[in-house]
């Protein structure tokens, strides 16, 4: 298991190496949430790796009407969110 943690999101990998105990790694979104009191984004596979996404200090990275700007085709919605507009 590895843990990469920024300001306001923590990835969480695991690797995925074809045994049968990898079955309890497919799905910890919910689980893990808790752990780290947060609130699950996604979950990605790469290669041998199976990546969460649980995004923290929500407080922390909220921003006022004032701050939300749209950017291209993008609008920011919190300090670490944006919402694409195709």
């Amino acid at each position: 298991m590895y843990i990469k943690q920024s300001r306001y999101k923590i990835e969480v990998s695991f690797i995925l190496e074809g045994n049968k105990f990898q079955d309890r790694f497919l799905n910890l979104g919910a689980t893990l949430e808790v752990m780290f009191n947060g609130d699950f984004r996604n979950k990605t596979f790469d290669n041998r790796f199976i990546k969460y996404e649980i995004a923290i200090n929500r407080i922390d990275s909220r921003i006022s009407i004032d701050e939300v700007k749209v950017k291209g085709s993008k609008l920011q919605l919190m300090k670490d969110v944006s919402w694409g507009l195709y």
